[in-house]
């Protein structure tokens, strides 16, 4: 069970516990489970371990509202919702004298869960065929933590953020707890967990642990979690092991191949600035030291596209980590890259137009000087902009 639990038995006197034991024992007719998410799956396998004459229920309710809440009570056969891909915790329909509502945007559609008028703090979303799913506690990374538990060699988890301490940046990370038997592979539990999800959602890194750290009430006690290890990072808590940051060894390659890729495009820039744009870099009639500057100039422009083709080909997994939408990640991107990249062409183009040459001017500023100004919007836009994950939580 990967949360606290309740678990209740109730039987008649003098029958025998589970079907054996010594006579006037008990015999198990009923478990409730409350306390926390309890997927069908666990629910089935609680089920099978006591047998068909036992009742295994989910019970769901809050302390607010103790003695009312939601029941869901498993079938004798497989219940449709067992053959999904995806972990779903069904807590059923409202106890008598219960009244039930759950708040979104339009009816069936996911929302806060209040009962007898009483916000529960959890969200929960009501189906098609009468019965409330719970999807998590409100503000939590529900959607990314039934991901986990989806996958086969993951038997409990959570997913929650790290805050660094120096740059004070936000990792979402996932803790998973590895199945009886079974070997986590961290790199192919967490593509199975972003493969769920949209990007804006997805942990940064996954972190496998023997056992999740729980307080005296047996619930998960999220701030002895253990913290990932960071190259170059220092964490907001000491403690912790087991992440899967790179070592510094592959950060230097990054760093140098970025370097490599900048000097190779700006080599290539100054090679074909004559042969598209002849005379537009000769400052033979221009005195000194001026001429000095406007070459100093040149060197910054093809510096600035090879670091512009440079973050074309490694800018987007870094920028991808702010947690906005892919397209808007893309169009940030690119903007990123056209602002850094636009000096080259632009400035040549301009030595060699005309002043007078109207078309020419007006072709050039909208190509480049109002392009500019848009990319630069989408960056200013893409810095200041929380993703809405981000405030629901928030922050």
């Amino acid at each position: 069970m990967p949360t606290a639990r309740l678990l209740t038995a109730q039987g008649l006197p003098g029958e025998r516990l589970g079907g054996s034991g010594p006579p006037g024992g008990t015999r198990l007719r009923l478990v409730t489970v409350t306390g926390d998410t309890w997927y069908l799956d666990e629910q089935r396998a609680l089920k099978d371990a006591l047998g068909d004459a036992v009742r295994v229920v989910n019970a769901y309710t809050v302390t607010e509202a103790f003695g009312a809440g939601t029941y869901f009570e498993l079938p004798d056969g497989r219940h449709p919702s067992e053959d999904g891909r995806e972990p779903v915790s069904l807590i059923g329909v409202p106890l008598p004298g219960t009244y039930l509502t759950v708040r979104g945007d339009r009816p069936r559609f996911r929302g806060p869960i209040v009962l007898n008028g009483v916000h529960t703090g959890d969200d929960g979303r009501l189906r098609d065929d009468g019965l409330l799913e719970f999807l998590g506690r409100h503000g939590t990374y529900a959607a990314a933590e039934r991901a986990l538990h989806g996958h086969a060699d993951v038997r409990e988890g959570l997913v929650t953020e790290v805050e660094t301490e120096h740059s004070k940046g936000v990792k979402v990370v996932a803790y998973a707890v590895a199945a009886e038997g079974r070997t986590l592979d961290v790199v192919d539990v967490h593509r199975h967990v972003c493969h769920a999800l949209l990007s804006d959602a997805q942990p940064h890194t996954v972190v496998p642990v023997p056992s999740l750290p729980r307080t005296r009430a047996d619930k998960v006690d999220r701030t002895n979690l253990p913290l990932p290890v960071a190259v170059g990072t220092a964490l907001g808590r000491k403690g912790g092991a087991g992440g899967h940051a790179a070592p510094a060894s592959a950060t230097g390659c990054l760093v140098a191949g970025a370097l490599l890729l900048v000097a190779f495009f700006a080599l290539l820039a100054w090679l074909f600035t004559d042969l598209l744009w002849p005379s537009s870099t000769d400052v033979s009639a221009v005195p000194s030291p001026y001429a000095g500057y406007f070459r100093l100039l040149y060197l910054f422009e093809n510096v600035s596209f090879g670091v512009g083709m440079a973050f074309l080909l490694m800018g987007r997994p870094g920028m991808s980590r702010a947690g906005h939408p892919s397209w808007f990640t893309t169009l940030a991107h690119l903007s990123v890259v056209w602002l850094l990249v636009a000096w080259w062409p632009q400035d040549n183009l301009y030595r060699l137009a005309a002043k007078t040459d109207w078309a020419e001017q007006t072709f050039l500023v909208y190509t480049f000087n109002v392009s500019l100004m848009v990319a630069a919007a989408v960056v200013a836009a893409f810095a200041a902009v929380t993703p809405k994950w981000r405030r629901k939580l928030g922050r």
